[in-house]
């Protein structure tokens, strides 16, 4: 896919250039795994924040059940779903 970007800033594009040619990649190599870059942050930032708000709901519900209601639970919900002969 191709796009236009037109930058504010001359001197990045001139970076671009200079990395580029130091590195022996294209401009395009260069942006591709930039923008790539950016999305894996954002995706471990919103991770994150998914991560922190279920252990903030974990700790605000008194932490987590004991075993054997764990247990009671998982054997009620298999009954529901196959009845009383499993499946």
């Amino acid at each position: 896919m191709k796009f236009t970007v037109a930058l504010k800033d001359d001197s990045l594009y001139v970076f671009m250039k200079i990395e580029a040619a130091r590195t022996g990649r294209s401009v395009r190599d260069l942006v591709e795994d930039a923008i790539r870059e950016w999305v894996e942050r954002r995706e471990d930032e919103e991770d994150a924040r998914e991560a922190t708000a279920a252990m903030e709901e974990y700790e605000r519900k008194g932490g987590g059940i004991e075993i054997g209601e764990f247990f009671r639970t998982l054997a009620a919900e298999e009954r529901a779903s196959y009845g009383e002969d499993g499946p």
